[in-house]
C-alpha cells in the first residue's frame, strides 16, 4: 500500500535514506490499562503481522524503541487479557484494540484513552479520529490515509452485508436484486477510489501518501488500471520520486501492472487432467472471451459458487465464453476427487509444479484468496478482475446481453 535515497537536498530536508533509522515510539494511555501489555506487530496483513517488541504499562506510559530503514506500517496492540490467540475456539478472529503507525524513523507520540482506540480488523476501517498522534510527517500521511478507508469502509459496510445476504440466497432472488446492489457497490468504490486520487494530489509532497496506492493497487479486484496507477506514481513530486519508498513502489507496481485491467495477461505454465504440460498461451487470446478461474478442492467458497458458473457457461458458451479452471492445489487425488463431485463442464488445469503455482499467484495477484476469477478479451488484455457472483452476471450481460432470461 523504502527509504531515501541519498541527495544532498534530501538529507537537507530529513527524508533521506540511513540504513536502520531510530525511531521512538511514546505512548500515553488513560483508562483501565495499568499493568496491561503491549505488543508492537510489524506488518501491514493481519494474518500476517510479526511480533516486534512489548511492554507494560506502567504509570499510563509505555515505550516503543527500534531501528528501520524502509517506511513500514506497525501496529501497537493492546492486550487487556492473558490469551494472545488470533482466534476463538469457534475460529472466530478476536479484534484487540491496535493503533497502527506508519514509521519511518524519528518519533511518534501516542495518546489515547482506551475507550477511543479502534478495535483491529481483518479488512482494515481504524478509525483514529479520536486517537492523538504526532511526530512524524510521513505518518501524518498515512493517518490521512487511513479515515479516508475508515469512512469509506464504514460507508459500504451496510451495502456488503447486503450484497452476502443476495449472494446466500441464490437462486431463491432475482438476478436485477443482485446487479442493483452492485452497481451502489460500484458507486461507493468510485468515491473512495476518488477520494484517493484527491488524497495524494493535496500529498503529493509527502512519501507517506504513496501507501494510498500501495495498499489498493494490489487487491484482488483490482482498484486501479495499469495506467491508472502509472498516472498515480507519476503525479508526486521530484522530492518523493527521488526516495527509495518510491522507487520500491515503482518497482512493486511494475509487477501489480502485469495483472492489472488494461494489461495483457501472463503466460503460465499448467498441465491439463492427464499431466499433459499445457501454456496458458494455448488457450488465450484467440479471439473469444475466456474466464480465468482459480479454485482449490478444499475451498468451500469455490465449489458452493460452482452450480452459479454451470449456469452461466450453460447460457454463455455458446455465446462464445470459455472458462479454464485453474487448481491451485496440485494434489492429484484431491483435484481428481474434486472434479469427479463436481462434475465441471469446462476445460481443468493445474500448475505444473509449486515454482509455478507461486508464480501464477504473484503474477496474478490473488494472495486476496480464492475464489478469483478473472475475464480475458478476445485480444489477450485483462477485462475484469471481479468476475464472480453478480459481478459476472453484469459483465456478461454488457458484452452479449442477458441470457438470464428465467432470472
Amino acid at each position: 500500500m523504502r527509504a531515501i535515497k541519498i541527495t544532498a537536498f534530501l538529507l537537507l530536508l530529513g527524508f533521506a535514506v540511513k540504513a536502520q533509522q531510530p525511531f521512538l515510539i511514546n505512548g500515553t494511555l488513560t483508562g483501565d490499562v495499568e499493568g496491561k501489555t503491549v505488543y508492537l506487530l510489524r506488518g501491514d496483513d493481519e494474518r500476517n503481522r510479526e511480533v516486534v517488541d512489548s511492554a507494560i504499562i506502567n504509570k499510563g506510559r509505555f515505550q516503543f524503541r527500534g531501528k528501520t530503514d524502509i517506511p513500514e506500517v506497525y501496529v501497537v496492540r493492546i492486550y487487556l487479557t492473558q490469551d494472545r490467540s488470533f482466534v476463538n475456539n469457534k475460529l472466530e478472529y478476536i479484534p484487540r484494540p491496535s493503533i497502527p503507525v506508519l514509521i519511518d524513523g524519528g518519533t511518534i507520540q501516542i495518546e489515547a484513552s482506551l475507550k477511543d482506540i479502534p478495535m483491529s480488523s481483518l479488512y482494515g476501517g481504524h478509525d483514529l479520529s479520536k486517537v492523538k498522534i504526532s511526530g512524524s510527517l510521513v505518518n501524518q500521511a498515512y493517518m490521512g490515509y487511513l479515515q479516508i478507508e475508515s469512512t469509506a469502509l464504514a460507508s459500504s459496510a451496510p451495502l456488503k452485508k447486503s450484497y452476502k445476504q443476495y449472494l446466500n440466497k441464490r437462486p431463491n432472488v432475482s438476478l436485477s436484486e443482485g446487479i442493483d446492489l452492485i452497481g451502489k457497490l460500484d458507486r461507493a468504490d468510485s468515491v473512495f477510489k476518488n477520494s484517493i486520487i484527491s488524497f495524494i494530489q493535496r500529498n503529493k509532497d509527502n512519501p507517506g501518501a504513496l501507501y494510498a496506492i500501495r495498499k489498493n493497487y494490489a487487491s484482488n479486484i483490482g482498484f486501479f488500471s495499469s495506467g491508472e496507477i502509472e498516472d498515480l506514481l507519476n503525479s508526486f513530486s521530484a522530492k518523493v520520486k527521488a526516495t527509495s519508498y518510491h522507487r520500491a513502489t515503482l518497482k512493486q507496481a511494475g509487477e501489480i501492472k502485469k495483472s492489472a485491467t488494461g494489461s495483457h495477461y501472463a503466460d503460465v505454465n499448467l498441465q491439463d487432467t492427464n499431466g499433459k504440460p499445457v501454456k496458458l498461451s494455448e488457450l488465450v487470446g484467440k479471439g473469444r472471451y475466456v474466464l480465468l478461474d482459480f479454485w482449490g478442492p478444499w475451498c468451500i467458497p469455490c465449489r458452493k459458487e460452482f452450480p452459479f458458473v454451470k449456469e452461466t457457461y450453460k447460457l454463455y458458451h455458446p455465446e462464445g465464453l470459455e472458462i479454464i479452471g485453474i487448481s491451485v492445489d496440485m494434489d492429484e487425488a484431491r483435484w481428481s476427487k474434486a472434479m469427479s463431485e463436481e462434475q465441471l463442464p469446462w476445460p481443468q488445469f493445474a500448475y505444473l509444479n509449486k515454482e509455478e503455482a507461486k508464480k501464477g499467484q504473484h503474477l496474478y495477484n490473488y494472495f486476496g484468496g480464492i475464489p478469483f476469477c478473472v475475464l480475458i478479451g478476445p485480444d489477450g488484455r485483462i477485462v475484469d478482475r471481479n468476475m464472480s457472483g453478480a459481478y459476472m452476471d453484469k459483465k456478461l450481460i454488457e458484452i452479449y446481453g442477458n441470457r438470464f432470461t428465467a432470472r
